[in-house]
């Protein structure tokens, strides 16, 4: 199986990326290399991306998304968070806990 981050993924994970207004970022807090390549991976393809295919020189609306929180432990601080998201200077910060039955409070509506 071929998931989004692996390589075989590539031609067809930018073949969505036209006419879309807004991103996801969707990042492991239990796993500090998810959260590094937001800014070293994602924002550049899809920068590139909106360079390619649109005139405008609009940031794309960017909303940073940490699953996991549940387990988070020392992996990735909120500090690291918020020095990823100086560099992607996302429109929203949203940590999501699955395992919470309270849905206001799982971040998972």
């Amino acid at each position: 199986m071929i998931y989004a981050g692996q390589a075989g993924f590539n031609q067809l994970r930018t073949l969505s990326y036209p006419g879309t207004d807004i991103y996801l970022f969707a990042y492991a807090c239990n796993d500090r290399d998810s959260l590094m390549h937001l800014h070293a991976t994602w924002l550049p393809e899809i920068l590139a991306c909106r360079a390619e295919h649109w005139d405008d020189d609009d940031e794309p609306w960017i909303i940073m998304v940490s699953t996991k929180g549940d387990s988070r432990g020392d992996f990735v601080t909120k500090q690291d968070e918020l020095t990823e998201a100086s560099k992607i200077k996302p429109c929203a910060l949203i940590e999501t806990v699955a395992k919470e039955n309270d849905r206001g409070k799982s971040g998972v509506s």
